[in-house]
């Protein structure tokens, strides 16, 4: 049996890889109608044309990146078992001497950044002999360390602020398009990425009350404090003139939110001359009182309530009723 190799070409498709050539077999070797199964070891060596890319990219410290890979002549990626990596820093000039073995699950040749300065490499290296009409393409490592940073946040309910949280290296460069994950005390769960500036921002939509933020990113974490108070709402009660013969007296007061939209379905209370009457506000936010039983002449001092809930303070405000 012969298999004869066409130009030591070799075709990537997927995970596979198709040898172009063709396979003699002696008709002593294989007789009769039985199956056969036939399959190709490969090269102890890559004789066709290769190179060897080193990539150019930032990592973060104590963290693996993938820092080479090999092509074919028409730019597929091919492996093979081990290359060997050549680290230069930059500003000491001092050089590590690694091989690495191709890592199926991290999809390439995968180095540790854990014990490397931070800083600027070259890379550089060679296929170990197991490519040997290789061109070798050098490639930039910079490895950087971060800084994962929150002040908090303060908010009355139902405004817009939000927590900011701010995430740079250790040369305080903004890291712009990274994920973090932000762990609310109340088991919500959030991923949001950085701007250009390395802030990423999270609204704050929550009942007031005390909560927590867990943020973390590639393996540093932070803590960030969430404080969000009741608002106080905004209580309308004009002053008013009845005449003291109408037998039912009505009075409008307006109860809207701190941003000024209506309350709806609300109740209020007007107190006025030991009496006390109770209203609930319309879609418009307007509750109307029928005051009866009120008929002396006079300028009388009116308290309109409002009791509060979890999202409201209580709201009190005095006018002056007048019966002529």
């Amino acid at each position: 049996m012969e298999f004869i190799d066409y130009e030591n070409y070799a075709e990537i498709n997927g995970s596979n890889m198709k040898v172009f050539g063709e396979l003699f077999v002696d008709n002593n070797v294989m007789k009769g109608s039985n199956d056969y199964d036939i399959w190709y070891e490969g090269y102890s060596k890559l004789e066709f044309k290769t190179k060897l890319m080193f990539k150019t990219q930032t990592a973060i410290t104590n963290n693996a990146v993938n820092v080479a890979e090999l092509q074919d002549m028409n730019g597929n990626s091919i492996r093979i078992s081990q290359i060997n990596v050549i680290l230069t820093n930059k500003n000491d000039s001092t050089s590590a001497n690694i091989n690495l073995t191709y890592s199926t699950a991290a999809k390439g040749y995968s180095l540790s950044t854990a014990g490397l300065k931070l800083g600027e490499y070259t890379l550089s290296g060679s296929t170990l002999g197991l490519a040997t009409n290789c061109n070798v393409i050098d490639g930039n490592l910079k490895i950087i360390d971060i800084v994962l940073s929150s002040k908090g946040v303060t908010k009355v309910y139902g405004t817009s602020n939000k927590l900011i949280i701010n995430l740079v290296d250790n040369n305080g460069n903004a890291l712009a398009g990274e994920s973090i994950k932000v762990v609310l005390s109340n088991g919500v769960t959030k991923n949001i990425k950085t701007n250009s500036k390395g802030q990423a921002t999270l609204a704050i939509d929550l009942a007031p009350g005390q909560y927590s933020a867990k943020i973390s990113f590639n393996g540093k974490q932070a803590t960030s404090k969430i404080l969000v108070k009741r608002a106080t709402p905004k209580l309308v009660a004009a002053k008013k003139v009845f005449k003291r013969t109408l037998k039912i007296k009505q009075y409008t007061v307006t109860l809207k939110n701190n941003l000024g939209k209506a309350m709806k379905n609300t109740n209020v209370v007007l107190k006025v001359c030991g009496k006390t009457f109770k209203a609930k506000t319309n879609s418009k936010g307007q509750a109307t009182f029928k005051i009866t039983k009120l008929t002396k002449k006079g300028v009388f001092n009116a308290k309109v309530a409002y009791a509060g809930n979890k999202y409201y303070n209580a709201k009190t405000v005095s006018t002056k009723i007048t019966l002529r």
